[in-house]
């Protein structure tokens, strides 16, 4: 029995090392290298009004260990209709960074995506791109902000998600899927086949089922576990074809086993401590056969060997202790280097590099101090969440799961952390089955050696910022211009230089700026004269797709996000009540983002701009004064700078009544008088504003530019309907009245330069990293005690163990419960980390 050789270094040699030049007119080149990225939440459901707090890892896809290539990485927020309803740049400094995303009350309850990749991973389509499933409850599932501590909260468990969450089933038969080991059945040859049965939304589920041959006889039977994958053996006989009959969800499905090659190979693999068994079966005419063995990991060939089959059987002996821990491929080529069978096997190791995890007591009191006592190798870098355990109850998957098993098979890998819980004893077994079923049809490094590669974007090591420059007469582009872009508040170096190409474009890298940045522009050529028009680039999102499972959640709520939203207003609003309405003269309907429909309230208010208004400076001067009814906006978290206007108009008001007793909340409508912000169309395109980044970048954009950018300016006022909601947020009472809100709508027509500043120079604001916030710790008890409740009760990104391995967290405890701390992070050596303790507050 032959035993495969292994390198006696194990090289580095990529799937794909080749040298690849970037374009025809670079001779530079580079190595081929893979990224991928973890995200480490601090929970996996929100309640609206709640921070997601998020750390980043960047690592290097062949060893996990934490990598530089990239400083810029892209996360996104994406909903059940595949809009992003938020978006961030974050800074990755050593391959780590930290983020957070505000679920404000626009954003509806619902099941979510959390996007997040780097410019280099688009090469490469999706495959390396991190994305997570989290759930954001209505407001009134948890404890609101406003109805204080004295108000018993039900915790949030998984069961809530389920109750506050409607399915509306699609009708659609469920599935059942065979895999035969290797990838296919060959006649006379005996095989394991795996099972993944899947209800009609598209998860596993248990199911048992039968194998029957043309002839009517039962050959095997099965059962799939609770995740919907199972086994079974059989031995395909020439002439025969099979189908098996399997019971799903109480609904019978026939299905054909895929047919049987009459002449083919076979690989079944046999697994023990420190041994992998192959076993090679098969039918072919030419014997002897050559063919060669190549075992992967991380698309790095980590050994191979020449093998000759004499007869219909041959088994190689491959030692695992020479093999990296995770996911290996184990392939089977012919002579002309065409794969004939694949299977994928999980290398196991002993526990290496793990986090020691210790309080300082293992009870405390409400509001006391916790010090947490972390010890690891040497320069871990890891992230530290605190949260009240039942807050964390649905919450299964971590870093160790994603790096070594989930980011290695595409598609999402249920429950992955079961196939690494200690305590699980079938957990080897329930690994193989997944490997045999979601890995035989979805492994991502056989997905890009199949794939041709082409490089097409290049790792950022800043912001980049781009644009075109354009003659300012003939419009025509402006090749070789010296360009310099000067950034006073960027960190570190603030002069960038570049030269525009033969269309005219041109782009400045590795800017290292956080937020908005104004920046300036000038263009000269090669005399010293300054010329040129500038137009620069905006941020193309990539395309989103709704997150698994999403499109069977709808529910209406609209008024759900009111409530809370609507509750913070001051008491002493007016209320004006509109018992009949009358539209005199045509009205005109208008469409609003979200599908609600609004009428014209009133004639519009037109305003053609001519040169003679530049001196109103700024559009927010102009519309104060010759807006009818236009108020300068008043400071905001999202609009510091009072930038904008505001105009008085009907809205609703939520009110919310809790009884002290009982716990149980009602609510109630009245309409108030209130300002608002008018909704900003850009050449008739309505601009989204429901997310607060985005709100807070066009206010301060486009109020405060020159006057004279504009063409003409129409503010509409109109009026739409809200009906009124149960609690629920979703049920429509049988009292259910229509209230009448009003909203202004601010139509600005512009030219497309008007975001230049000509000629040969451009003062424009640029958009820089994410600032991430901090998580607010308090540094007393009083202080802890006056908080609101909060699932996480500590939030620590960014932290390190010293040359000793030690690392010291201290914080405040909260309102009595279980808590449960949880560890993630990287060691320097590339092993993935994990470490959770739970305690009780009093």
């Amino acid at each position: 029995m032959p035993k495969l050789r292994l390198p006696a270094a194990l090289a580095v040699i990529l799937i794909c090392s080749l040298y690849f030049s970037v374009s025809a007119q670079q001779a530079s080149t580079f190595k081929l290298f893979f990224e991928k990225t973890y995200l480490h939440t601090d929970r996996d459901v929100y309640t609206q009004g709640d921070t997601l707090w998020f750390k980043a890892y960047l690592v290097n896809a062949a060893d996990n260990k934490l990598i530089g290539t990239s400083n810029n990485l892209h996360v996104e927020l994406i909903d059940a209709q595949a809009h992003i309803r938020g978006s961030e740049v974050i800074r990755l400094d050593g391959g780590t960074g930290k983020g957070d995303f505000e679920l404000n009350d626009t954003i509806p309850a619902g099941t979510y995506q959390l996007r997040a990749y780097t410019n280099w991973m688009r090469n490469f389509g999706d495959n390396f791109f991190f994305e997570k499933i989290i759930t954001l409850l209505p407001a009134e599932q948890g404890k609101p902000e406003e109805v204080g501590k004295t108000i018993a909260r039900p915790p949030v468990k998984p069961a809530d998600i389920k109750n506050t969450l409607p399915v509306v089933s699609v009708p659609q038969t469920p599935s059942v899927r065979f895999f035969p080991e290797g990838g296919s059945l060959v006649e006379g040859v005996g095989s394991i086949i795996a099972v993944k049965a899947e209800g009609a939304n598209g998860t596993g589920v248990k199911a048992t089922g039968a194998v029957l041959s043309s002839a009517g006889d039962t050959v095997a039977h099965f059962t799939c576990d609770t995740l919907g994958m199972g086994l079974f053996t059989l031995l395909p006989i020439a002439g025969q074809h099979y189908k098996a009959v399997t019971l799903v969800n109480g609904k019978t499905v026939t299905t054909d086993l895929p047919a049987a090659l009459k002449d083919g190979l076979s690989l079944h693999i046999r697994q023990s401590d420190s041994l992998l068994l192959a076993v090679i079966s098969g039918k072919t005419a030419a014997l002897p056969f050559n063919c060669r063995l190549v075992v992967r990991h991380g698309g790095v060939i980590q050994a191979s060997n020449d093998l000759q089959l004499t007869g219909q059987q041959l088994a190689v002996r491959i030692p695992t202790t020479g093999l990296p821990q995770g996911v290996c491929a184990i392939t089977i080529y012919d002579a002309e280097g065409k794969p004939h069978c694949e299977r994928l096997v999980y290398i196991h190791h002993p526990q290496q590099g793990a986090i020691s995890l210790k309080t300082d007591k293992k009870d405390y009191q409400s509001y006391t101090p916790t010090t947490l006592n972390l010890h690891g190798a040497p320069g871990s870098a890891l992230s530290v969440a605190v949260v009240d355990s039942e807050a964390s109850a649905g919450q299964s998957d971590d870093i160790v799961s994603y790096l070594m098993l989930g980011s290695e098979l595409r598609g999402h890998v249920d429950h992955a952390a079961r196939y690494f819980d200690t305590t699980n004893i079938n957990r080897y077994k329930q690994l193989d089955m997944l490997l045999l079923t979601q890995g035989w049809r979805d492994f991502v490094w056989r997905r890009m050696a199949d794939t041709a590669i082409h490089i097409s974007y290049g790792a950022e090591s800043g912001i980049v910022v781009s644009g075109r420059l354009k003659d300012e007469t003939t419009k025509k582009p402006m090749p070789g211009m010296f360009l310099t872009l000067f950034a006073p508040n960027a960190t570190g170096i603030k002069t960038f230089s570049a030269i525009s190409d033969s269309s005219g474009r041109f782009s400045f890298d590795n800017m290292v700026a956080y937020g908005k940045q104004q920046v300036r522009f000038t263009a000269v050529d090669q005399k010293g004269v300054q010329g040129g028009s500038f137009s620069l680039d905006t941020v193309t999102l990539l395309k989103a797709y709704p997150p698994a499972g999403a499109a069977d959640l709808k529910f209406d709520t609209s008024a759900v996000r009111q409530k809370r939203m609507m509750a913070s207003l001051a008491s002493k609003d007016k209320v004006t009540n509109l018992k009949e309405v009358k539209v005199r003269g045509k009205s005109k309907t208008v469409v609003l983002n979200g599908g609600k429909v609004f009428t014209s309230w009133g004639p519009d208010q037109v305003f053609n701009i001519t040169p003679a208004d530049e001196k109103f400076k700024t559009l927010t001067w102009y519309l104060l004064q010759n807006a009818k009814g236009a108020m300068q906006a008043k400071p905001t978290d999202i609009n510091p700078g009072a930038d904008g206007v505001e105009f008085m108009g009907v809205d609703t008001m939520v009110t919310v009544t809790v009884n002290p007793f009982t716990g149980q909340a009602t609510s109630g409508y009245k309409q108030t008088t209130r300002l608002l912000k008018p909704l900003i169309f850009i050449n008739d395109r309505e601009l989204y504003m429901d997310n607060d980044i985005q709100a807070m970048t066009y206010i301060r954009t486009y109020y405060n530019m020159p006057i004279t950018k504009f063409k003409k300016i129409v503010l509409k006022r109109m009026v739409g309907s809200l009906h009124t909601l149960g609690w629920d947020g979703r049920t429509l009472p049988s009292n259910a009245e229509a209230m009448l809100i009003d909203r202004y709508l601010l139509y600005l027509t512009m030219d497309e330069d008007a975001m230049t500043d000509n000629p040969g120079r451009l003062t424009a604001n640029v958009q820089g990293y994410y600032e991430a916030r901090d998580f607010y710790t308090p540094t007393t008890a009083n202080a802890a005690r006056n908080l609101p409740y909060r699932p996480t009760i500590h939030w620590e990104p960014l932290v390190k163990t010293d040359n000793t391995g030690n690392a010291v967290i201290s914080y405040f405890n909260a309102e009595p419960g279980d808590v449960k701390v949880i560890v993630q992070g990287i060691g320097a050596d590339g092993i993935p980390l994990i470490s959770t303790v739970t305690y009780a507050v009093k």
